[in-house]
């Protein structure tokens, strides 16, 4: 997995910085950020545009962004921090000439394809020596424009694609006594998606597909036994449950167990994964509001996989660590979407296993 750690000043003082690049067919960068850090609260700001006029006529490329992360320690052991992110897009086919018309009948492509999306969160988080956590609010709203879009011969729409996501994260983890971990928490996610499309000539057409809440509490534990420079062992389990307001609920369990002497390990796992259908796979099958009020939860199910894993290690301190692992992972209820062709009707598979 990858981590990212977003900028934020973490010693006092101030830093400015800025710069500018400029190249052939137009193409042109500039960014500048400022931090500053005084005693309790800390602000960084940074803001960035990219644009290009491209090798071809009508191919221009424009980028903006903007970026604000702020924080208040409030005490020695707790922390509130907002983050805003804002980033909008522009991109010309040029399959176009500039006056708007098609240089082809049927060639690929939109006429121009606009991207605005902005991000939110605010986070409080805790630092103890048995316990450390944090409550995140987090909204993100992300709005597609297709412009020009071809219907046929050189008849052409404007498309929206609205995405609205928000929710809450809970998490706290908990070293209550020697080589224990205790992770306790939940995850509370709202998926809104709205599409809406424009013919030139006709009628607009727009599809809703239904709100989805996924409410999911976890926790897991994890004791290690032994000594690191001898014979240790490692025992974890852990179980999430998925409660969903449109599929069916899911519980995922995990369960894990490491033995080892030194530097080499052995270690045998199993986790059940979730994966409930997006919206974007699915919105194919609302032609019209034509779709049957009951059609998603008597025949989509969520997609759910078996992990099994044994793995062996062995590391050679601040040089290097070689590992070997086969793993095996066999699912079902797989959902298979096809977005293209004459009629926009996604087909689906929900098989015993794959």
């Amino acid at each position: 997995m990858i981590n990212f750690i977003p900028k934020h000043m973490t010693e006092e003082g101030y830093e400015f910085r800025t710069s500018f690049q400029g190249g052939s067919y137009g193409a042109y960068a500039e960014n500048m950020g400022f931090g500053l850090k005084d005693g309790a609260f800390d602000v960084y700001a940074a803001q960035s545009w990219v644009s290009s006029d491209g090798y071809l006529d009508h191919s221009r490329a424009q980028q903006q962004s903007y970026y604000l992360n702020m924080g208040f320690q409030a005490s020695e052991n707790w922390n509130l921090r907002l983050l805003i992110n804002y980033v909008d897009a522009q991109t010309l086919n040029p399959v176009f000439y500039p006056d708007g018309l098609r240089r082809t009948t049927g060639a690929p492509g939109a006429e121009r394809y606009d991207t605005e999306t902005s991000f939110t969160t605010v986070t409080l988080s805790n630092q103890y020596d048995s316990a450390s956590g944090y409550v995140k609010f987090y909204y993100n709203d992300t709005d597609f424009h297709i412009l020009g879009e071809p219907s046929g011969g050189l008849s052409a729409s404007s498309s929206e694609q609205s995405n609205q996501l928000s929710g809450v994260r809970v998490r706290e983890t908990f070293n209550l006594w020697e080589g224990n971990e205790i992770v306790a928490g939940f995850d509370l996610d709202r998926t809104r998606l709205k599409n809406t499309n424009n013919p030139y000539v006709g009628a607009t057409r727009i599809w809703n597909f239904p709100n989805q809440t996924v409410f999911s509490p976890y926790a897991a534990i994890s004791q290690f036994f032994g000594s690191e420079e001898a014979f240790h062992l490692t025992p974890s389990a852990g179980l999430r449950y998925c409660r969903h307001n449109v599929f069916d609920d899911e519980a995922s369990p995990q369960a894990g167990l490491v033995l080892g002497y030194g530097n080499t390990n052995l270690n045998f796992n199993y986790a059940k994964g979730v994966n409930y259908p997006s919206p974007v796979v699915l919105q194919g099958f609302l032609q019209d509001k034509a779709l049957p009020a009951n059609f998603i939860t008597t025949e989509i199910k969520p997609e759910a996989a078996d992990h099994y894993e044994v793995g062996l290690t062995h590391s050679w301190p601040e040089l290097a660590t070689l590992g070997l692992t086969y793993f095996n992972d066999k699912g079902k209820d797989r959902t298979r979407a096809y977005m293209y062709g004459p009629a926009p009707t996604p087909s689906f598979w929900a098989g015993p296993a794959f």
